[in-house]
């Protein structure tokens, strides 16, 4: 007979494996960033404590994204691969990304086991990057980041195995952590939203210098809302993709951790 898993209890993954945090220097904050992924905590990314999709290269790409937006709403503005990687690496210190075992066996670009980044590559257009954008990345971009990464003594760091999630937890808070994996073994998509949100309003501030030359009129407050709307168009191609299924919860810490399903 085939093997039935028991119903996913969010609210006991929580409470069994939520820990509290304090994030007080940003300087080098890239360096505590993973990807969202349910294979994350079982590799050297587990004491990498903020989720957002794909870490740092997930954020060179939202910046790409909010060009594009811009351009679709009949606005001159262009950002290169290149000022978006530098930008992003001031924001955040460092950019980290990640592969998989399959992709490494296969040969494949460098974050090719990530689904969220490699996704980008594969469909620009749903992910708001431009074809020359992805063409980018595959040619000069993630050999430009590895480099960088190596000269800090830093490898993309390689998941194994495949996606086996039974649920995403979207944390709307700063103070908590959940591994991707739980004491019991369950896996589980983690989105710290919050932190994303505050990563690319650093963004925006990085790239602030630039609009004067590179867009028409936009301002930085804007640009930051262009982040936060390509984090977002981007987020829900790849839980299409991923974890159209699964059952979704939302994670507060006000007045204490509380779990709640989102509809």
């Amino acid at each position: 007979m085939p093997h039935v898993q028991n119903p996913f209890d969010a609210q006991r993954y929580v409470k069994e494996n939520s820990y509290p945090m304090a994030i007080k220097d940003y300087s080098n904050i890239g360096l505590a960033l993973r990807c969202i992924d349910d294979r994350s905590s079982d590799s050297e990314d587990r004491a990498r404590d903020i989720a957002i999709p794909g870490a740092g290269l997930g954020l060179v790409m939202d910046a790409l994204g909010a060009f594009t937006l811009l351009r679709r709403g009949g606005r001159h503005a262009t950002l290169t691969g290149e000022e978006a990687i530098n930008a992003v690496e001031r924001a955040v210190g460092v950019i980290l990304y990640h592969t998989d075992d399959k992709s490494v066996k296969n040969k494949g670009v460098s974050c090719g086991g990530c689904g969220h980044c490699s996704g980008a590559l594969v469909d620009p257009v749903g992910y708001l990057l431009s074809g020359s954008d992805a063409k980018y990345f595959v040619e000069e971009g993630l050999e430009d980041i590895k480099g960088r990464l190596k000269l800090r003594g830093v490898k993309p760091v390689v998941y194994t195995g495949g996606h086996n999630a039974r649920a995403v937890f979207i944390i709307e808070s700063l103070e908590v952590g959940l591994p991707s994996i739980g004491k019991t073994g369950e896996r589980v998509y983690v989105y710290h939203r919050l932190f994303h949100e505050r990563f690319l309003s650093l963004i925006a501030h990085e790239l602030a210098p630039l609009l004067s030359s590179h867009t028409q009129g936009v301002s930085e407050e804007e640009l930051a809302s262009m982040l936060i709307e390509s984090a977002r168009t981007r987020l829900e191609v790849t839980v299409n993709k991923l974890a159209a299924t699964l059952p979704k919860y939302a994670i507060q810490n006000k007045p204490e951790v509380s779990v709640s399903k989102l509809t």
